[in-house]
């Protein structure tokens, strides 16, 4: 059984992929924690032209992105019993 290769000849930066989260967290005005996306959904729009198996690839594939820019102070994450995600510091 011969295993299918996704997104083979795709290649996106970590700065474009950046771009793209920011982009996608002030088009959805993700500024406040109300707001919150998910580490899946920030996957899907840092690399839009992929093609994932799960939502568990796109967060897979974009965590360390996203963990730095947590530390670099873009990015605040926020757990409650409704929901989780994060979502831009300075809109």
């Amino acid at each position: 059984m011969a295993r299918d290769k996704r997104n083979i000849d795709k290649y996106t930066s970590a700065a474009q992929a950046e771009a793209n989260i920011l982009a996608a967290l002030r088009k959805w005005k993700a500024d406040h924690r109300d707001a919150a996306r998910s580490l899946s959904t920030l996957g899907y729009a840092a690399f839009p032209d992929y093609d994932f198996r799960a939502p568990q690839g796109a967060a897979f594939s974009v965590a360390r992105i996203v963990r730095g820019m947590e530390q670099r102070g873009l990015l605040r994450y926020h757990c409650d019993d409704w929901r989780r995600g994060y979502y831009l510091v300075n809109g």
